[in-house]
């Protein structure tokens, strides 16, 4: 699983670009593009059922935004040559979207502070005189930092 997750992450394989565009997807393309389409259909419908007084939560937009974005940006990849042909574009867009649900997960676990501070963080919407997050979330996101090491 180790040379696996390290050929994975390795700058070559993230940043190669297309030298010209894919004329046939493979299935394991075309099981990602589904995979992506019904990630962002279930996103996008669960953000619609979590609507309050004040809206969605910030964690159901950004996973829903993350996950539309994870599948342009993977179509993007397949269809142009170049720079906006590199993989990493729409794997740091599933990434961000992976988290988001994490996140929203987590926040359910851990009694106390909400998970605004780190959402916000990942929506670009942190304002310097934000409370400290807790020690809980202080770990939880320990471990995302170690894992993306």
């Amino acid at each position: 699983m180790l040379p696996l997750l390290r050929h994975l992450l390795d700058a070559s394989y993230l940043y190669a670009q297309n030298a010209r565009p894919v004329r046939h997807w493979t299935l394991a393309q075309v099981a990602l593009f589904l995979a992506l389409a019904l990630g962002t259909l279930v996103a996008w419908r669960r953000r619609g059922h979590l609507t309050g007084s004040s809206g969605p939560p910030l964690a159901a937009r950004v996973a829903a935004w993350a996950c539309l974005s994870a599948l342009a940006l993977f179509v993007v990849h397949l269809q142009v040559a170049g720079p906006l042909s590199a993989r990493v574009w729409y794997v740091s867009a599933i990434a961000v979207a992976l988290v988001a649900v994490v996140a929203q997960c987590a926040s359910r676990r851990i009694s106390g502070q909400r998970p605004s501070l780190p959402l916000k963080a990942l929506a670009c919407r942190l304002c310097p005189d934000e409370a400290p997050m807790s020690w809980p979330w202080q770990m939880v996101w320990a471990l995302v930092h170690l894992g993306g090491l």
